[in-house]
């Protein structure tokens, strides 16, 4: 997804229940803008042999973003197609802006993203926008940042 003011391409890292939230994300223009081919992973393991196609495909598009943004919701952390997509994120070279967005305060940071530099944000538009232009200019590697609800 490529935004209108900074020519940025993003990629979005979510499980299917929170294909609405990546919806509204939209106003940047996604790497994987085919939702409905990207929802379709979650009918393999990762680490099945019929999933290779599919994850040389998503590390593509994974390579071809500039900030790495996952959705994070109750479930996340235990999933094994986002643990995936984060640590091929984290693998990239050069590296990529790291996203988490929070769906609530409360919910679990999957430890693939846990101590790489991520920006954690509340899934408001004002701080998803800050969080994905600080990720964009700023690549760490080991202490997570997080903006916080005014």
């Amino acid at each position: 997804m490529t935004t209108e003011k900074t020519g940025m391409t993003l990629y979005l890292c979510f499980d299917p229940d929170q294909q609405l939230c990546a919806e509204r994300l939209c106003a940047w223009p996604a790497s994987n803008p085919d939702f409905a081919s990207y929802n379709l992973r979650f009918d393999l393991a990762p680490d099945s042999t019929e999933a290779a196609t599919i994850k040389l495909s998503l590390r593509k598009q994974i390579e071809s973003c500039d900030v790495f943004v996952c959705i994070i919701a109750g479930g996340s952390f235990a999933s094994p197609w986002l643990d995936w997509e984060i640590r091929a994120a984290r693998e990239t070279s050069p590296r990529k802006g790291l996203v988490g967005i929070l769906l609530k305060d409360f919910f679990e940071i999957p430890p693939a993203m846990q101590d790489c530099g991520a920006m954690f944000t509340p899934f408001l538009k004002d701080k998803v926008e800050a969080a994905i232009q600080w990720a964009a200019e700023n690549h760490p590697d080991t202490e997570d940042y997080t903006l916080q609800d005014d």
